[in-house]
């Protein structure tokens, strides 16, 4: 069933001097926003509880209860958290506008009002929680699908070991001499015969059965069985009944030998598993759906960063296709490998909460605003934690810039607390930023790239991943993918 989100645009304005209070409401509602407005603390407190709004511009300096403590209360709250705030405040030095990022705050616009730049800095914020939510609604819906696969699935296996108690088992003896062949009466119903005294004298007779595309393999096993007489043969192969059905079968046979150790018959087990084969060709299928819609919800996430921070189109891309080439250099299991390509075709995902002007800003950040990069991989665990990947997506995103020294972030891991996958992609993380062109800088080349990750080596980066990726570059002739060619990922 498709998710249903509320219509974007409505704000909740808090200010206890009515003079700012009108003019944020006007200059808003001249924009075609929705307004709420409420004069303190409490009252925006209560508006809130009445009804979620999808943004709020909150003052700090009111009485009673001050903006960050209404921060604080609705970012306690697991039903109010997500709601992006925005500081307006006369408060203009360092450390409140420090205060009011860490208390969870999405801006702040210093006192007096500048219409366009509030325009502008709102406009930019409902963008961005417009497209969270849709985001969110993507999602929601993809892990409705995967988890209904997930159950259909689960069935599917139960119906396959439910499979493997039934169908019809019979025996069968040729004569090795005469090449007659004898059959329990099972043998005929699964052969869609009705059950007789003897199949016929020739081993001709007993293979017509057999599917055409089958019958030189079962031959052959056959026969090199009664070549060996000590070893046993075991086939699956289909068979084709009068009515033109065509069922699959199991059979495993071995040599009778007389008391001189002279083979003297060829005699074995024949079972129908054709219920088994179509649980297993279903339980294929739906695990093939399954990886389908992984990818797709993929490439929503990924086409979704895109979007906000055109200046790195294609560092995802790029990025999965160095990790998967290292991983796969490094003899990981397919799986695995595969893995690693989701996580890092969403690594940054995280980035959908970061102001747009942040990302593509040409200078310098200040340390606030890396402050606020830095939430990106604890952002980008929240907003795929629900997702039901078969690898560990999630920790991925979340660790792809913690550091074998504990330096990276968020969570200052160290070395084996940070799983295999997210140490590749940190690797190839750090050599596609720097060897590709950003806002704030040129390319630095893929030389310094490789130096640093040289340096780095067994300090912050894995050495094992590093001299892998190092050998790629310099030996294998690896080059990152063009633009035509990142699609191929997906």
């Amino acid at each position: 069933m498709k998710l249903k989100r509320k219509q974007q645009n409505e704000i909740l304005v808090v200010d206890d001097t009515p003079a700012n209070l009108k003019l944020l409401v006007d200059i808003l509602i001249s924009q075609g926003y929705k307004i709420r407005p409420a004069s303190n603390g409490k009252q925006a407190l209560n508006a809130v509880a009445a009804r979620k709004p999808d943004l709020i511009l909150l003052d700090i300096m009111m009485p009673d209860i001050d903006g960050f403590e209404v921060c604080r209360e609705l970012k306690d709250n697991k039903q109010t958290q997500d709601i992006p705030i925005i500081f307006i405040s006369a408060l203009d030095a360092l450390s409140d506008r420090v205060k009011g990022f860490d208390m969870g705050g999405v801006d702040y616009i210093s006192k007096p009002i500048q219409p366009e730049e509030l325009i502008v800095r709102v406009r930019n914020h409902m963008q961005l929680r417009n497209m969270q939510l849709h985001q969110e609604e993507l999602v929601a819906e993809r892990t409705q699908e995967l988890l209904h696969s997930n159950e259909v699935l689960l069935k599917s296996q139960r119906h396959l070991e439910q499979a493997e108690q039934i169908g019809h088992t019979g025996n069968w003896e040729r004569d090795i001499a005469t090449d007659a062949c004898f059959c329990s009466d099972e043998v005929f119903r699964i052969f869609g015969l009705e059950p007789q005294a003897e199949v016929s004298g020739k081993i001709e007779d007993c293979l017509a059965h057999i599917h055409p595309e089958d019958k030189k393999n079962v031959d052959d096993a056959r026969s090199e069985v009664i070549s060996n007489p000590a070893d046993r043969y075991k086939s699956e192969h289909r068979i084709i009944r009068p009515d033109g059905t065509v069922r699959f079968v199991y059979e495993e046979g071995k040599i009778n030998c007389d008391s001189s150790g002279k083979a003297i018959s060829l005699i074995a087990t024949i079972k129908d598993i054709t219920e088994r084969k179509l649980a297993q060709q279903k339980e294929l299928d739906n695990a093939k759906l399954i990886h389908k819609m992984m990818l797709e919800t993929i490439q929503v996430l990924s086409a979704t960063i895109e979007k906000r921070d055109p200046y790195v189109t294609g560092h995802q891309q790029r990025v999965a296709d160095l990790s998967m080439a290292i991983a796969e250099k490094m003899g990981l299991k397919v799986s695995v490998v595969e893995g690693i390509k989701l996580g890092a075709l969403i690594h940054d995902i995280g980035k959908i909460y970061i102001p747009a002007e942040i990302l593509s800003r040409p200078g310098k950040l200040t340390d606030i605003e890396f402050e606020l990069i830095k939430t990106h991989a604890q952002v980008g665990l929240d907003i795929i934690k629900n997702v039901k990947f078969t690898q560990p997506i999630a920790k991925m995103i979340l660790q792809h810039h913690e550091r074998l020294d504990g330096s990276g972030y968020p969570n200052g891991l160290k070395e084996k607390e940070i799983i295999l996958e997210a140490k590749i992609i940190a690797v190839a993380d750090v050599v596609e930023a720097m060897a590709s062109h950003r806002p704030y800088r040129a390319s630095l080349g893929i030389n310094i790239a490789l130096e640093e990750i040289k340096q780095g080596s067994g300090s912050k980066y894995d050495a094992e991943v590093v001299q892998y990726c190092v050998s790629l570059f310099n030996e294998g002739g690896y080059t990152f993918p063009a633009s035509h060619e990142l699609k191929k990922l997906m």
